[in-house]
């Protein structure tokens, strides 16, 4: 049997983690969440997640700020930025920063977002 796989969702819309977090959890994923880029970056820390969901716009420390951190840590965990924004100067910096996709929320549904986690960890554990 194979150990389930956790994801760290940071999100700062309540109902929208709350709502990716029961469509992940249903598909037999660990969850963890942060509500803000700082408490993100200590359960990365703490919990070791094998991907990230990341928002961009948050208050205090912003998605940005977490994936220049990441990158400063080389830390090489998937990190999927899941965002209000389609601008594609923001799609090019996240790429740049890591970001192994990038998600608009308004233009992607929950069974979109579960077959993109689920090809990102095969992908990554392959």
């Amino acid at each position: 049997m194979t150990a389930t796989q956790n994801i760290l969702l940071v999100e700062d819309d309540d109902l929208l983690l709350e709502l990716y977090e029961i469509a992940l959890a249903s598909s037999g994923y660990g969850i963890y969440q942060a509500s803000d880029g700082a408490t993100g970056l200590e359960l990365i820390e703490s919990k070791r997640p094998d991907l990230i969901l990341l928002d961009l716009s948050m208050p205090g420390v912003s998605g940005f700020q977490v994936l220049e951190e990441l990158q400063r840590q080389r830390n090489r965990t998937p990190v999927i930025i899941i965002s209000n924004t389609d601008d594609p100067t923001a799609i090019r910096k996240c790429r740049e920063l890591g970001a192994v996709e990038y998600i608009v929320k308004a233009q992607t549904n929950l069974e979109q977002i579960k077959d993109i986690v689920k090809r990102t960890l095969k992908t990554v554990t392959a």
